[in-house]
C-alpha cells in the first residue's frame, strides 16, 4: 500500500470515528480554508447556500452571537471551533457546541437562527492521522480560527474565518 493510500485511510478513519472531536468535513479536504477571508461567509456550493456570520474578533472564554441562514427549514445544527490553515488540515478541532449525544441547536421555519456560543480556551491538536491521543492547547491571541456551522445530516455546511483577540 502506497504512502497516500495510507494517508488517505487514515482520514477516512478519522471521518468514520470521529465522535469526540467531530472534525469538519471542508478541513478534510475539499475546499481550503483559506478560501475565507476574515469575517466573510465561505459556503459549501453555490449562492443561496448555508451561510454563518459573525464578529471578526473573539475572545476565548467568552460569548460570541452567530447568525446561520440558508439551512434547510427545522434543521437541527452543530457549531465547532477549528485552528485555520492556509490547506487543509487534519489536525486541529475544538469540542462540538452542543455536545455530542445531545440534538443539535433546531433552526426556525425559514433556515436560520442566531447562535450564542461560547468560543473554546483550547482545541485538541491530533499527533497522529489516528487522532487517539490528542493533545490539548490553548487558543492564542492573534490565531485565526474557523468558526463552522454543520447540519446533524451533514447535507449543509458554512463557515467563516474569526482572529482570537
Amino acid at each position: 500500500m502506497s504512502r497516500r493510500a495510507r494517508v488517505l485511510a487514515g482520514l477516512a478513519l478519522v471521518v468514520g470515528s470521529s465522535a469526540a472531536l467531530d472534525i469538519p468535513h471542508v478541513a478534510l479536504g475539499g475546499q481550503p480554508p483559506s478560501a475565507a477571508p476574515v469575517g466573510e461567509t465561505f459556503s459549501s456550493g453555490s449562492s443561496g447556500e448555508p451561510r454563518v456570520r459573525g464578529p471578526e474578533l473573539v475572545r476565548r472564554g467568552r460569548v460570541v452571537r452567530v447568525a446561520v441562514n440558508g439551512f434547510p427549514p427545522g434543521d437541527r445544527v452543530r457549531v465547532q471551533f477549528s485552528r485555520h490553515f492556509r490547506v487543509p488540515a487534519n489536525c486541529c478541532a475544538s469540542f462540538l457546541f452542543p455536545r455530542v449525544g445531545k440534538p443539535g441547536l433546531r433552526l426556525g421555519p425559514d433556515g436560520a437562527r442566531r447562535i450564542r456560543v461560547r468560543v473554546p480556551r483550547r482545541y485538541a491538536q491530533c499527533t497522529s492521522v489516528r487522532c487517539d491521543r490528542p493533545g490539548f492547547r490553548r487558543y492564542r491571541r492573534g490565531q485565526r480560527v474557523n468558526v463552522g456551522v454543520s447540519s446533524i445530516r451533514r447535507d449543509a455546511y458554512a463557515q467563516y474565518v474569526a482572529t482570537i483577540r
